[in-house]
């Protein structure tokens, strides 16, 4: 439960999703809050649209006691001029609005994803004048300049967040510090670091394998930068024969990374398994997580490979000092070429990895329970 003082405050929550994706790091988030809120008595309702590739997530969520109700919902990756389109969209703003107001609920959260993201969202919480808060994973301000029309679209975003006045989330320091760096509304933003792990399981994923197993669990996008991961393996392999490297995930990198892997000789020793319902169902066999991001938030993957006590290397990118604070075993390659990501490897792989004592400290903190109890006080701002 959530306490002010003395007082017990049970909420009707109901969380929003931009609808970009059915099975990403976004969606992960919002599964892991609605478990987390859930366990501290709030009801949670989750708003999703009606495309067909929601509908595994959708049976997800309801496995985790959130209520799903889905409507017809214009999703972000369906508008190509993204935010501009979404600004326009009146009449879903208007429809939203009714739809959030006929749900009653004491507060509703819109998980963003990017600055720019699910403004049509926010606006119908704006228009149905109800307490709402936001989630912003990636900020991405600092390389708005060099994007197109980079002056204009920051010009948009700091009107519109001047203006639409409400709580939003960031989900690290680095990502909050950024954000108020760009836009000045320190008052109304806070740091929520995601959770992952459920407290009601203790299970730590083997590292017991015949051959070493590097593995990335994520989108193959080139924010994973997972060709980064094919040339370091290639080196890597040459003292570790016969090793693999397994790739969680699919994207639009797939033919690219088997045509990489082919040129360097290693497509035998490497699997990519394509889109899956449960990633987590292929942890076990990872002695080695490996994040070879150009830029991240708070990574789901990376917490969650923590929390099972896995080795971890990771490639330098802004930010990812924050989380090797709390997961002091991972090894940081010393700049992001191939040479120095492989020896990031190999200096995981010969490692004792986590001890049961460390493993217990990062669970705490990346415990739904404390995301969900840190999330419900940034409610208590919105109402």
């Amino acid at each position: 439960m959530a306490y002010i003082g003395e007082l017990q405050i049970v909420m009707r929550v109901l969380i929003v999703s931009s609808n970009s994706s059915g099975s990403g790091g976004g969606e992960r988030y919002i599964t892991y809050l609605s478990l987390g809120l859930h366990k501290l008595g709030h009801e949670v309702i989750v708003l999703l649209g009606m495309q067909p590739y929601m509908d595994r997530w959708a049976m997800q969520l309801s496995s985790v006691g959130a209520q799903v109700v889905r409507r017809p919902i214009r999703a972000l990756r369906e508008r190509r001029t993204r935010f501009v389109s979404a600004l326009a969209d009146f009449a879903q703003q208007q429809r939203l609005a009714k739809q959030y107001r006929d749900l009653r609920p004491d507060v509703i959260h819109i998980n963003q994803q990017y600055d720019e993201d699910g403004l049509d969202l926010v606006l119908a919480g704006h228009w149905a004048q109800l307490p709402f808060v936001g989630t912003i994973h990636l900020p991405m301000c600092s390389t708005k300049r060099n994007r197109p029309f980079g002056r204009l679209r920051i010009a948009a975003m700091r009107a519109f967040y001047h203006r639409i006045l409400y709580p939003k989330i960031l989900v690290s320091r680095s990502a909050l510090d950024e954000f108020n760096a760009m836009y000045g509304v320190t008052e109304t933003c806070f740091e929520v670091a995601n959770g992952t792990f459920d407290g009601g399981s203790s299970a730590i994923a083997t590292r017991e394998t015949k051959v070493p197993v590097i593995g990335l669990v994520g989108r193959l996008e080139p924010q994973k930068d997972p060709l980064a991961l094919i040339e370091a393996f290639a080196l890597f392999q040459k003292t570790h024969i016969g090793s693999r490297l397994l790739f969680v995930g699919d994207g639009s990198l797939r033919e690219s990374l088997q045509s990489r892997a082919a040129d360097l000789g290693v497509e035998p020793f490497i699997r990519i398994t394509g889109w899956i319902d449960e990633p987590e169902s292929f942890w076990h066999n990872i002695n080695v997580f490996a994040l070879t991001s150009q830029f991240e938030g708070m990574p789901q993957s990376f917490i969650e490979a923590a929390c099972l006590g896995k080795r971890i290397a990771v490639a330098p990118y802004p930010g990812i000092e924050e989380l090797q604070e709390h997961v002091p075993w991972s090894i940081l390659a010393d700049d992001r070429s191939a040479a120095a990501i492989a020896s990031a490897l190999h200096r995981s792989l010969d490692s004792r990895g986590p001890g049961m004592d460390q493993i217990e400290r990062v669970r705490r903190f990346f415990s739904v329970e404390r995301m969900a109890t840190e999330t419900t006080a940034v409610y208590m701002h919105a109402r």
